[in-house]
């Protein structure tokens, strides 16, 4: 067994010893929507405020209802009903929502706008999954979704995030398995991702560590941003051992949110070229 593989066994067991075993799995597909569409809104999800018909005018919107339905929209424990809550991977919950404002602060502007209706899920977490966590942006108009999407392309989003998880990384202190491990410089980089609802992107920061001068195992942190009419949905995970989380689980996540988009919300007609 090489030194990598005998580390990443390690550092499971002692995950293992944190939190115990025996967690299960995401739901089977019969039990929530998991395709690349906007599938079929729940009964209960409401909205006030459709998208206007010119997509650069705002649309008068009642706040109350905007975030209720955000809230609707959100992730929940019901979602992910044998997972725990709170960090598991990291040196901070992956969904932390001071995160977008050292984003907008990192752009100079804000990544997203305060009049935004906008809702954050707890970090989840699995001893075998890692790490998840969800954002909900309730925009005015496609047009505003539109341009949140073109924002998180720029190379200046994964630099702000790696300087986000750097910071937490400094204020947090030791390794929180490891505490002789010594943390290396964050690495980010847009990332190739299945897309759902209208448009998709998506980033992975990597947290290199090193222990007794060797490389040590990583924190990998996969961001998504989906855009589904004038709605924006953010899913974070965050694991140790692979790069590249397993595809079945951001479908499953993004799938239920996509399916508790409200329709008026969900519209893309305003779609510009």
């Amino acid at each position: 067994m090489s030194n990598h593989r005998k580390m990443q066994a390690a550092l499971a067991l002692a995950l293992l010893a944190v939190l115990g075993s025996g967690c299960g799995e995401p739901p089977d597909d019969d039990q929530a929507g998991r395709g690349a569409s906007n599938g079929a809104p729940s009964d209960d999800a409401t909205s006030d405020g459709a998208p206007s018909d010119d997509a650069t005018t705002t649309t008068v919107i009642d706040p109350e209802a905007e975030q209720a339905a955000a809230e609707a929209v959100l992730l929940t424990q019901e979602d992910l009903p044998d997972w725990g809550t709170g960090m598991f991977i990291g040196t901070a919950p992956i969904g932390r929502p001071e995160r977008f404002g050292e984003l907008g602060t990192c752009l100079g502007s804000p990544l997203i706008d305060d009049g935004y209706a906008v809702a954050h899920s707890p970090t989840y977490n699995h001893v075998a999954e890692g790490d998840v966590a969800a954002t909900v942006v309730f925009t005015p108009t496609v047009a505003d979704a539109q341009r949140l999407m073109e924002v998180v392309r720029t190379p200046d989003v994964p630099r702000c995030y790696a300087d986000s998880v750097r910071n937490e990384v400094v204020q947090a202190g030791p390794h929180p398995i490891f505490p002789e491990a010594v943390a290396g410089e964050p690495l980010a980089e847009a990332q190739d991702f299945e897309q759902f609802g209208d448009d998709t992107a998506a980033l992975q920061v990597t947290q290199p560590w090193t222990l007794d001068g060797d490389p040590f195992v990583p924190f990998y942190y996969d961001i998504a941003y989906v855009q589904v009419g004038r709605v924006v949905i953010v899913t974070s995970y965050a694991s140790t051992l692979e790069s590249d989380p397993d595809p079945e689980l951001p479908r499953y996540v993004i799938g239920r949110m996509i399916d508790r988009v409200p329709p008026a919300a969900a519209a893309s007609d305003e779609v510009t070229d």
